[in-house]
């Protein structure tokens, strides 16, 4: 007979501290207001564009998202890296990040254009220039983005890389709802918006740091980044190639109105799996870091059973809701999209567990564990692909949902064959698992009662 979780919960800790449960609420907590902001502009987006607009517009920001985060080749995490090691302001080495952004934004500049008017990157509806134009700006922007949030998170300031994640999307709503009540319907302007909302963040960094710009840059800085950043990369690489594998399939294969229904699951069931994730990633690793190796086993068996909970509920609440809940928020044109949600959130059920599985293995240091998750994924959404073309929604949904489980299954053998897990009863949820997620959730709500009165 397993043990529960509630003696890990009895269990004295120092003075000061909180436990985990808390400490993954709070971070909850902080990060609604940023997914509010993304939902209530993907529903005004919606109503304001209809299925086709919406799948046009959510195609083209996922064509300028993934040549931002791909083509930085990690050396911008590689860069936080190794500023740290130097300590101290490291303000001094923005001309060195400043460069590595310029390099890079040609580089990424130039095989953009190669993918676009090759063919390779294609999107109905919007023409082959402004797609370019529109991703070309998209990189120019992020690339400078990173170089200073790099010089900022290495020197350990977050103020302001916490106030762009949500600022720029609030001003992106408001500019948003501004269209929407002038009676604005193009794609393009909607584009054109997302980028003029992102610059004034990135003009305040260049005022503030206007004395620091120009200066020496250090070959050294650069050299260590871009060696360091190759490593990393092929980890990084194929985990969000991962992530990103449903789009990137997709966008080039379905109709830009399937897209539109599909934008709007992703803004459905996102919304809440995105809040989980958040809060899992910058709260666990330092939980599980440096404990010892049958209590972290202890505390990954629990948040996988827990979070196994929550995504049973999360399915069994969007299956009975969303058949009302999606003609109520996106309008009536898209309530061919309740399958979608359907599908999607019966799919990505284990998504919570995924994210624990990786933070378990970066705890201990390890990245091709989540090398070798990705693959599973791949490999399965590959075959699935191979044997039915996507033709059908439902066909995507089913081999989305059994590469999640591949996923799972690949990174909790690799766990076991450590001793992080051990495989059956323990990782499987019981009443006295869903009384602590209830007992939990209401202690919290308790306490944050308490400090409001």
């Amino acid at each position: 007979m397993r043990e529960t979780p509630e003696p890990a919960e009895k269990r004295p800790r120092k003075a000061g501290t909180r436990g985990l449960s808390s400490n993954i609420f709070d971070t909850a907590l902080t990060s609604a207001a940023l997914m509010v902001i993304t939902l209530l502009t993907g529903i005004f987006l919606s109503r304001i564009l209809g299925p086709e607009g919406r799948g046009i517009y959510g195609s083209a920001l996922f064509w300028a998202k993934l040549g931002a985060s791909f083509l930085t080749f990690s050396i911008f995490e590689a860069s936080i890296i190794r500023l740290r090691a130097k300590g101290g302001d490291t303000t001094r080495f923005l001309p060195s990040l400043l460069t590595i952004s310029a390099a890079l934004t040609l580089i990424a500049l130039t095989i953009s254009v190669v993918l676009v008017f090759s063919g390779i990157i294609t999107l109905d509806g919007l023409p082959k220039a402004d797609l370019l134009l529109f991703c070309g700006c998209y990189i120019t922007l992020g690339m400078f983005e990173w170089a200073f949030q790099s010089s900022e998170t290495s020197s350990l300031r977050f103020s302001m890389v916490n106030i762009e994640r949500v600022v720029s999307p609030g001003i992106y709503l408001l500019g948003v709802m501004a269209l929407w009540f002038l009676d604005s319907q193009g794609v393009r302007i909607f584009l054109i918006a997302l980028l003029v909302t992102k610059t004034p963040l990135l003009l305040i960094r260049i005022y503030r740091f206007r004395n620091d710009l120009i200066g020496k840059v250090d070959g050294n800085v650069i050299g260590e980044s871009v060696k360091l950043g190759w490593k990393i990369n092929f980890s990084r690489s194929a985990v969000a190639l991962a992530m990103e594998a449903d789009r990137l399939v997709l966008v080039p294969l379905w109709s830009n109105q399937m897209m539109g229904y599909y934008f709007v699951a992703l803004s459905t069931c996102g919304a809440a799996l995105g809040l989980g994730s958040a809060a899992i990633q910058i709260t666990l690793l330092p939980s599980l870091t440096g404990l010892p190796k049958e209590e972290k086993r202890d505390k990954i068996e629990m948040l996988m059973r827990l979070s196994s909970l929550i995504g049973i509920g999360l399915v069994v609440g969007l299956w009975i809701a969303a058949p009302f809940l999606v003609p109520l928020v996106f309008g009536e044109e898209f309530r061919p999209a309740v399958i979608y949600v359907h599908g999607l959130v019966f799919a990505s059920v284990l998504t919570p567990v995924i994210g624990i599985l990786n933070i378990a293995n970066f705890s201990e240091e390890r990245t091709m564990p989540g090398v070798w998750m990705a693959a599973a994924f791949v490999a399965v959404l590959g075959t699935g692909f191979l044997l039915t073309d996507f033709d059908r929604p439902i066909d995507f949904f089913i081999t989305y949902g059994f590469a999640n489980l591949a996923s799972v299954c690949t990174g909790i053998w690799i766990l076991s064959k450590d001793g992080l897990v051990r495989i059956g009863r323990p990782l499987i949820p019981a009443p006295s698992d869903a009384i602590f997620l209830v007992s939990t959730l209401c202690r919290y709500g308790r306490s944050m009662l308490g400090k409001a009165n």
